[in-house]
């Protein structure tokens, strides 16, 4: 089970990997991955942006990025994440609608 405490110290290994390698773009990934799951949305954009720049071709980040944009109510800037994560992999839409549909839920859920 995964706690915020060891999410935070995940952060700081992830900083560290990037500090020895900042071309690495999983580390940034991964990095972004846990800032959105400690709710730092804002934090998790940024290294999904950074990945992208590193390796453009990766239709996961586009996923990624597009559901911290949806979080953020950056609608937009979401659909165009999303129809680019598709133009790269189709295959990927179920995963994508799951993903869409567990961040509708969540919204709906602070909102309450």
């Amino acid at each position: 089970q995964l706690t915020k405490g060891s999410l935070a110290a995940a952060v700081t290994d992830f900083d560290r990997a990037i500090n020895l390698n900042p071309n690495f773009p999983e580390a940034y990934l991964n990095r972004g991955t846990v800032q959105f799951a400690l709710n730092r949305f804002e934090e998790a954009l940024t290294n999904y942006q950074k990945v992208i720049l590193l390796d453009p071709n990766r239709p996961d980040v586009y996923m990624n990025r597009g559901i911290a944009y949806l979080v953020l109510g950056r609608e937009s800037e979401a659909a165009n994440d999303f129809a680019k994560c598709l133009e790269l992999d189709p295959s990927l839409k179920p995963t994508l609608d799951q993903r869409v549909k567990i961040a509708k839920k969540r919204l709906l859920g602070e909102m309450h």
